[in-house]
């Protein structure tokens, strides 16, 4: 749900972060003698907008940065990105808007083990500082098998407003990864979802077939 398009306040609908920006990136890597790397990111480009790819509508810009420890099979990592919506979720033009992620993933000997927690704040009013908080996390266990069947589990929870209580949506996913040619995944799992406001809770089949070229 971190990366899903979202309607946070029954607005506008999309990305809690922008995808793609016109811009520009630094990136590079520490190395230590103990074995510890660093790798990180810093950018800055047009914020969103309906021509962010080839017009810079405003002198807004975002900025975002990206930081990775990694040290034998661990990782840690936190990412930011803020801009000035055109848009916005709140249907208000130039609103700002904040994603701050932090990560998590240990893989050895097949098994893998990862998390991801973000953070989402939307300001509400562009004349105050009100914001909407979001929040959204999963945690996934995968174990790989001679990297051509992978079976993993996974629990997701997104809660659009941390203030309100009963607008959450939870998913316990059941799938599995076959991946005859490296260049050939074939993909299928079960979502059992359930949402706080009460509403149903459903189950949802998925299965998808990728060829990289």
């Amino acid at each position: 749900e971190i990366y899903n398009k979202q309607q946070p306040f029954g607005a506008a609908k999309g990305r809690l972060y922008a995808k793609y920006y016109t811009g520009v990136q630094v990136l590079g890597t520490i190395k230590a003698n103990s074995g510890i790397r660093l790798n990180y990111t810093l950018g800055i480009g047009n914020g969103r907008g309906e021509k962010q790819f080839h017009d810079d509508n405003d002198n807004n810009k975002a900025i975002l940065g990206k930081a990775e420890i990694i040290y034998r099979d661990a990782l840690i990592g936190f990412s930011f990105y803020r801009d000035h919506n055109q848009t916005g979720f709140s249907g208000l033009s130039q609103a700002k808007e904040r994603a701050y992620l932090g990560s998590f993933q240990f893989e050895r000997s097949g098994v893998l083990v990862q998390s991801e927690v973000a953070f989402f704040r939307m300001q509400r009013n562009v004349d105050q500082e009100s914001f909407q908080v979001a929040q959204s996390y999963y945690v996934m266990l995968a174990y790989s098998i001679r990297e051509l069947l992978t079976p993993y589990l996974r629990y997701d929870k997104f809660d659009p407003d941390t203030d309100t209580n009963d607008d959450g949506l939870q998913k316990v996913l059941l799938g599995v990864n076959i991946s005859p040619h490296p260049r050939i995944s074939l993909k299928s799992e079960v979502q059992f979802r359930s949402f706080e406001s009460g509403t149903s809770s459903n189950k949802l089949f998925i299965s998808a077939i990728t060829f990289a070229f």
